[in-house]
């Protein structure tokens, strides 16, 4: 009876009803005075369906119970005894259970996740560093054999990282701890605090900006404020580059600590990172007290403490101020036996200082001894070499120590006079166009006075070259340059560069055309295939020649980009180009179409966006699409307020796909507009004077219209089929006006002899010129009759 009841508990989903089936087994075995392994079991799992303490530590304790008196040692009697440590508030009886627990598990060879978190409660409790260690280790290797990851293994990653040394260990649980609580969507302070000690340990600036943001955003959540809090504010303040929003976290950290009555170093050291970004002297120097004055209150002297007076001294308006503070410094330095980058900066500072020259002297040597102990050659290097050289009482020392800054300024790129490779590196750097040439002429100077005729002088010269406004003085530093590396006989990048650079400059396309190829050669030779080569080929393909030479070149280019995985508006550029060139208007749409991709991709609208929707409008075989892609053009040209030539083009071929009268109108007169506006006179500037007179009702501005067409067809000698119908409209117009008209006409009809060759069924009608003067002359008979 009572291992059915038993067993219809066990198979019950509903609660309630397992309950009841379990309870009456329980009752039944008491009622026989039986206690055995069936009888423990019903009771752990009335234990497990308690909801009172009390109610499981009783069943708990009698599963214990009955095992201790019949010596069993199985995997109930674990469980009972993790159970029973885990609703125990005895931390002593607890540590008893767990263990109790432990060694079942452990005999028994089970290893399941109660094990684990067993191992995770004994870690919490164990008083040495190593056993909490060793504890949390056994737990998350549990956990992880199980596949489990819970708010629990996370706690423990976090509870690990915070016990070990090592930089990279720590990092990887914290990390752990942090992608598990996001994966459960958990948010809590244990959560905030995990990601606390990710961005304390993290080196990794982005990653820690993430960290103590999320502290912050999650306290807030949660409304909790603590110190971590106030932390994660202050080290925001670190990490900003902007100094308002730096001075608006150091301000909220303020704020916290002080609600929360804390008297924290962290607020000595938020005072001097306020007085670090405070814009006037006056408003630092009140920063700087309050922090000292929190530095001796908690009577703390720490290496910050010694950057505090550092600090103190730049803003100091005396000698005698700024001699104390530095003295202040390195008492702190000293009496903490702490020398870095800072502690030599006060002995140096101090040296500068001194009245007494063996002060000097011993304050210079002090510093320089920090610094090759650190193994640092930085600025302040240089400058005590140069205070030893003037100490010196020798000319081989003083020669020494020069030598020993030049090579430091060389190495660092100090701005100096005498160091022109500082002002290639400052040129180099530049935000302008203008500072840099002010720097590389400096640097050229300085090669120019100390003769020096090397690789460094010839791109000296090319970058001087490529910042100069003047297109004369471009080619003049360029031409040098070339003329150096020649004489070096050095052929590099550099050098390959210098040819392209003078390509784009050659006013002669044969010219430009002999400065790529150059340029590729070099390339090819180096066996180098970069942004730069297919850049040469892009331009190469840019000059006239044959499709075919103008197709391999941009075929090159895009197979550089595609090895090298680019996807830009060069890129995109070359494929528009490439279109313009392929031989079938299938291969074109391909063209155009991917360059848009990569355009949209790159999220690019400019004028060569533009001109793909007029190629693609040029080529497509549907007047719909076609004025669509030409429409979408002419948006991107107004967005990005361009009117050029290309824009002209573009309304004008709108123009000549509308079947609109009035919108033939718009269109051709936006054409006109901005050629006139731009000067432009070309083939499409007299087509559209053409079109334009067409589309006028009145005789004489259709006359006047046709006049300006003809005009820069007979200027540009353009020899086309609208070319020939516009003379021949003209010459009518004339003839009816009685202005003669045979010039007109003997024009018309030379141009389509010229194109007759040309199959072309859709030509317009034309009269022929002889028939033009038949006609004349019999209007003219008719007259004198």
């Amino acid at each position: 009876m009572a291992e059915l009841c038993h067993r219809l508990g066990l198979s019950s989903e509903n609660d309630k009803e397992r309950s009841s089936y379990l309870v009456k087994a329980a009752n039944v075995y008491r009622n026989m005075n039986v206690e055995d392994a069936n009888a423990a079991s019903v009771y752990l799992s009335l234990g497990n369906l308690a909801t009172s303490a009390g109610k499981q530590r009783e069943y708990f304790g009698k599963v214990v119970e009955i095992s201790g008196s019949l010596k069993l040692e199985n995997k109930n009697t674990a469980e009972a005894y993790y159970k029973l440590g885990n609703i125990t508030g005895d931390e002593k009886k607890q540590r008893e259970y767990y263990m109790h627990s432990l060694k079942l598990y452990n005999k028994l060879g089970i290893e399941d996740v109660n094990v684990g978190k067993i191992y995770f409660y004994l870690g919490i409790n164990a008083e040495e560093k190593t056993d909490r260690i060793d504890y949390f280790a056994k737990a998350l290797n549990m956990y992880k054999q199980h596949n489990l990851e819970d708010e629990n293994t996370a706690m423990t990653s976090m509870c690990l990282g915070l016990l070990l040394d090592d930089q990279t260990n720590k990092l990887k649980h914290f990390r752990n701890a942090v992608r598990i609580y996001k994966k459960l969507g958990t948010e809590d302070e244990s959560t905030a605090k995990a990601y606390y000690c990710l961005g304390v340990s993290s080196e990794d600036k982005d990653e820690q900006c993430d960290c103590f943001a999320s502290v912050v955003s999650l306290s807030a959540k949660l409304n909790v404020k603590d110190e971590n809090m106030a932390k994660s504010y202050y080290c925001l303040g670190l990490l900003e580059d902007a100094r308002e929003k730096q001075k608006e976290y150091y301000l909220k950290a303020l704020e916290l600590y002080e609600e929360l009555g804390v008297e924290s170093l962290d607020v000595a050291k938020i005072y001097h990172g306020l007085g670090l970004i405070a814009e006037t002297k006056d408003k630092q120097k009140e920063y700087f007290m309050k922090a000292l004055e929190d530095y001796e209150q908690l009577e703390v002297e720490d290496s910050d403490m010694g950057k505090l007076y550092n600090d103190l001294a730049l803003i100091a308006e005396t000698r005698e101020e700024q001699h104390e503070c530095y003295a202040r410094a390195l008492s702190v330095y000293r009496a903490l036996k702490f020398e870095d980058e800072n502690t030599a900066r006060a002995y140096y500072a101090l040296g500068t200082l001194s009245p007494i020259k063996e002060e000097q002297y011993a304050y210079f040597m002090k510093t320089l001894d920090i610094h090759k102990h650190l193994g640092i050659e930085n600025v302040d290097t240089g400058k005590v070499y140069n205070g030893l050289a003037i100490l010196a009482e020798t000319k081989e020392k003083q020669r020494e120590c020069y030598k020993k800054a030049l090579e430091i300024y060389v190495k660092l790129g100090i701005e100096d006079a005498n160091m022109a490779r500082i002002y290639i590196g400052l040129g180099a750097l530049a935000p302008t166009t203008d500072l840099q040439y002010e720097h590389f002429l400096k640097a050229l100077s300085i090669h120019n006075k100390e003769k020096l005729v090397d690789e460094d002088t010839a791109r000296i010269l090319t970058n001087l070259g490529i910042t100069s406004a003047a297109k004369d003085r471009q080619l003049m530093f360029f031409s040098k340059a070339l003329s150096l590396y020649t004489k070096l006989q050095v052929k590099d990048c550099n050098v390959a560069r210098l040819y392209f650079e003078l390509g784009v400059l050659a006013d002669a396309k044969d010219r430009e055309r002999e400065y790529y190829l150059e340029a590729l050669k070099i390339y090819n030779e180096l066996g180098l295939e970069d942004a730069s080569t297919a850049l040469a080929y892009f331009f190469l393909g840019l000059l006239p020649d044959r499709k075919e030479k103008k197709r391999e070149c941009f075929v090159r280019a895009l197979g550089i980009y595609t090895k090298l995985g680019i996807e830009n508006a060069n890129t995109a550029d070359a494929y528009n180009n490439l279109g313009l060139v392929s031989d079938s208007i299938e291969k074109q749409l391909a063209c155009y179409m991917k360059a848009l991709s990569i355009y949209e991709k790159a999220g690019v609208e400019d004028e060569n966006v533009a001109k793909v929707y007029h190629n693609l409008g040029a080529v497509i075989d549907d007047d719909i699409k076609r004025r669509k892609y030409f429409m979408k053009a002419i948006k991107v040209y107004t967005k990005i307020g361009v009117e050029d030539l290309d824009t002209a083009k573009t309304y004008s071929s709108l123009g000549k796909t509308t079947q609109v009268k009035e919108d033939k109108r718009k269109y051709f007169g936006e054409a006109l507009r901005i050629y006139i506006k731009t000067g432009v006179e070309d083939e499409d500037t007299g087509d559209v004077y053409g079109n334009i007179g067409i589309l006028h009702d009145s005789t004489s501005e259709q006359e006047e219209c046709f006049k300006r067409a003809v005009s820069i067809y007979d200027k540009l000698k353009i020899q086309t089929n609208t070319a020939a119908a516009i003379y021949y409209k003209l010459a009518v117009l004339e003839n009816k006006a009685g202005k003669g008209g045979e010039k007109r006409a003997k024009a018309a009809h030379d141009i389509y002899l010229s194109l007759i060759h040309i199959s072309e069924p859709t030509r317009p009608l034309y009269i022929s010129y002889a028939v033009f003067c038949l006609k004349k002359k019999k209007k003219k008979q008719k007259k004198k009759k």
